[in-house]
Order: structure tokens, then C-alpha cells, then sequence
């Protein structure tokens, strides 16, 4: 049989779709499958939201917890503020970093001197629920120190120290939320106290001293926001009411003083007297043996 052009075109077309197919079916069947991305899991990390400085205690106020994916915390990050809150920095650990497990030595119930800040005194002062305002302070909490004297015969107020730290109440000196073991507690309700531990200056704390031996003081609590200086005046009865007590006190010694008034006798009424007629106004009438005085 002999073979004529058309028959060759279509044997060669034929064979041109089959290679075609036989070709995609290979090429389908190689093709890898598409990759599908596992979820993102995020774990959280406490991460340093200042720079803290070598020997530093670690308070709650300088720590925050943020999420990151798993793969991207570090080994020996800090997972929870309680594992770090109260211990001591061993090395500087600068803002925004993971906490790492080996920049902090544990103290569990640091004691007070750990957070008495560098430079400064921690000094104890007596207070009663009044001046512990009614039992709402917290430790660290800032307030400003006020204080009553006697000078003289006068008595005055004035403010002694502002914004000063508070740095416990009697025996607690946990930050509001955080136990000094690290552990999470209830947020602490208002309670009566009588003594509080202030973070002052060696100049301050002179101060302070002095004012609870001469006088009284009252504990005035600020907003946390507030950490403002303002200059002020001391205050004396005469700026409180504007009267002064000395020459208050000399008005009422010369009432005292003064002489009572006798009273006054009474004046009886008198009829008004008609006046005495001249010698040149009368006119005398004489009858016999008897005789009238006429008023023209």
C-alpha cells in the first residue's frame, strides 16, 4: 500500500498530540505537592521596658510580657514576671530585650535594701490611718510629706518633701500584684497601718527626721502621673482665716477689761410749766378786800 501525502500529515499530527499528551501526563505526575505553611504559634516573653543597670532590683514597673513565634525565644527567656520580679540584675539588661535566665540571681523575700534605690535612705516614719490615708497607700506609691508646727504662740503647716517613694507599710513591701517570693497575689485591699518607709535623699531624710521629732506629719498621696516639684508657702492661721490670733486675742482682753455702765435712772415725765409772766403782762384786779391777777 502506498503511502500518500495526507496519510503522512495526519499519521504525524496524531503522533504530535499523542507526544503532547504523553508529555503532560509526566509533567502532572512530577509536580511536587504545594506546600502548606503551619499555623504560627506564639509563646510569651518578658522583655525589659527600660534599661536596667547592673545590681538593680527587678520591679514589676520595669518588665513587660510580649508574644513572639516560638522559634524566635531565645532558650533561656524569661516566660512570666513572676520568675524575675524582686531578684537582683547581675548584668545589665537593656530596654526592649529578653530577660534572659542568667542576667538575674533570685532572692526569694529580697529584703528591703535591694530596693532601697542607689543614693538614697530608706527612713521609717509612725503613721495612724489618718495620716496613712484611711489605709490606701501601697508600697510604691509616691507621696508628698506635710507637716504641722509650733513656732512660738503660732501654729503653721508647710510640705517637707515632695514626691517621695514608698517603699513598704509596716512589713510589706511587695509591688501591688507581685509577692517579694515572685508569686502573684491578690490585689491588697485598704488597710490601717503604723509605720511606712520612705526612699529619700541624706539631706531629705534629715528633714524627715526632724519633722516627726517636732511636729506632726501627714503622708498626701500623688497620682501616678504626677511627678511634678511646685514651690510652696507655708500656711499659718492668719493665711488659713485671715484673722490674726494675737490681735484677735488683745480685742477680746479689752472687752474684758472694759468697765460695766451703770444704768441709767429712769426720768419721771413732767407736765411742761407755763412760763412766768412779766410785771408789764399781768393786770390786778382789786374787789374790796380781795384781788386777781388777770392775763390779758
Amino acid at each position: 500500500m502506498r503511502l500518500t501525502r495526507k496519510t503522512a500529515i495526519a499519521i504525524a499530527v496524531v503522533c504530535g498530540v499523542g507526544a503532547a499528551i504523553l508529555v503532560a501526563i509526566y509533567l502532572l505526575s512530577i509536580q511536587k505537592p504545594p506546600i502548606v505553611e503551619a499555623p504560627k504559634v506564639l509563646v510569651p516573653m518578658v522583655v525589659a521596658k527600660i534599661d536596667i543597670p547592673r545590681n538593680t532590683l527587678i520591679t514589676a514597673d520595669m518588665l513587660d510580657v510580649v508574644e513572639v513565634e516560638q522559634g524566635e525565644r531565645p532558650p533561656t527567656a524569661v516566660r512570666s514576671m513572676g520568675e524575675v520580679v524582686n531578684h537582683l540584675a547581675t548584668a545589665d539588661i537593656a530596654a526592649n530585650q529578653p530577660i534572659l535566665s542568667n542576667q538575674f540571681e533570685k532572692r526569694t523575700g529580697a529584703s528591703l535594701s535591694y530596693q532601697v534605690p542607689p543614693g538614697m535612705r530608706a527612713v521609717t516614719v509612725a503613721i495612724d490611718p489618718v495620716a496613712g490615708v484611711a489605709g490606701f497607700l501601697v508600697p510604691g506609691d509616691y507621696v508628698d510629706v506635710v507637716g504641722t508646727f509650733r513656732v512660738g504662740d503660732e501654729t503653721l503647716a508647710t510640705t517637707v518633701l515632695q514626691n517621695v517613694q514608698l517603699l513598704a507599710l509596716d512589713h510589706r513591701t511587695a509591688v501591688e500584684g507581685v509577692g517579694t517570693d515572685g508569686n502573684k497575689v491578690e490585689k491588697p485591699k485598704a488597710q490601717a497601718t503604723t509605720t511606712a518607709t520612705l526612699a529619700v535623699t541624706p539631706t531629705e531624710a534629715q528633714k524627715l527626721v526632724l519633722a516627726a521629732t517636732e511636729g506632726k506629719i501627714r503622708l498626701v498621696l500623688r497620682s501616678p502621673d504626677d511627678r511634678t516639684f511646685k514651690p510652696l508657702p507655708h500656711t499659718d492661721i492668719v493665711s488659713l482665716t485671715g484673722v490674726s490670733p494675737k490681735k484677735a486675742a488683745e480685742e477680746a482682753a479689752v472687752e474684758e477689761e472694759a468697765p460695766p455702765q451703770a444704768p441709767q435712772p429712769a426720768v419721771a415725765a413732767v407736765a411742761p410749766q407755763k412760763p412766768e409772766l412779766t410785771r408789764e403782762q399781768k393786770v390786778v384786779v382789786i374787789r374790796g378786800t380781795e384781788s386777781s391777777v388777770v392775763i390779758p
